[in-house]
């Protein structure tokens, strides 16, 4: 246990900084974002080659970061760049597709499939300059700040927490180190801090931060379990050995893909 801590801790060092920088609108949440698009979607192209037999990392982070630079312009950018992204792509595999042996058609489809799936499973990282640019504005991104204590809070209280007490294996074929009572404890922890986050800063009544602290909180653990799905289908523990004690970029913001789209909903619920 002292052992995979201290790795951790290591990691942390790392990954801390970053996590920060993401809470400094608009620069650092910019900026931090278009990195964590293009490190996680090299790791996500290689598994899902693995999987698959073909994905394009590149082309993914492309995908992502296309309507990205555009909404900097506006919505309109956005979705002009995004749309000339996707043609660009699909139009490019086609002309390798109609020139290639009928023995690599299997390989190409996989690629066009691998690729496109790596885009939607990345595409809410697109959500964190959105989270980061709504009211009310302070020092740091309030939502953003939130989600980063729910889902920080919820991953290092499960690993303890299982540690400590787990019995009970959550879902053994997928994860074989996640207890139920991980499970739990990550949960009710990071739905009290939440709690007490959502109510200082987002000015949200506490049993409605409680409640969303919670949804948050669970979907992050769905987000871990769903990249746990696809390290497994790969044959791989770890998405890369990029960051000591975590593994790669996504086996850190793998909660976060999950947990973004759960804040924003919780923003348009609360926000008059």
């Amino acid at each position: 246990m002292s052992s995979t801590l201290s790795q951790r801790a290591v990691g942390s060092v790392l990954v801390i900084p970053v996590g920060l920088s993401l809470l400094l609108w608009p620069l650092g949440t910019l900026t931090v974002t278009v990195l964590l698009i293009a490190l996680a979607a090299r790791e996500a192209g290689w598994l899902f080659t693995k999987i698959l037999g073909g994905a394009s990392g590149t082309w993914a982070a492309l995908l992502l970061l296309a309507p990205l630079a555009g909404a900097q312009l506006s919505a309109e950018g956005a979705a002009i760049a995004g749309l000339a992204a996707l043609l660009l792509f699909l139009a490019g595999e086609l002309a390798q597709a109609v020139r290639a042996p009928s023995t690599s058609l299997t390989r190409r489809a996989a690629t066009l499939v691998g690729t496109l799936a790596v885009a939607v499973w990345l595409s809410p990282l697109l959500l964190f300059p959105v989270l980061g640019s709504v009211e009310p504005h302070g020092p740091v991104a309030p939502w953003l700040t939130w989600m980063l204590v729910v889902v920080w809070s919820a991953d290092t209280a499960a690993l303890v927490t299982g540690m400590l007490f787990g019995r009970r294996k959550l879902a053994p074929r997928l994860s074989p180190k996640k207890s139920v009572e991980g499970l739990f404890g990550g949960v009710a922890i990071a739905t009290l801090l939440g709690t007490v986050t959502a109510a200082y800063l987002l000015n949200i009544a506490p049993l409605t931060a409680g409640i969303a602290s919670c949804a948050v909180a669970c979907a992050a653990e769905g987000g871990d379990l769903l990249e746990s799905l696809f390290k497994r289908a790969a044959g791989t523990k770890s998405s890369s050995r990029l960051i000591p004690g975590h593994g790669g970029v996504l086996d850190r913001i793998d909660s976060l893909v999950i947990a973004a789209p759960v804040v924003l909903l919780v923003y348009l619920l609360v926000t008059p």
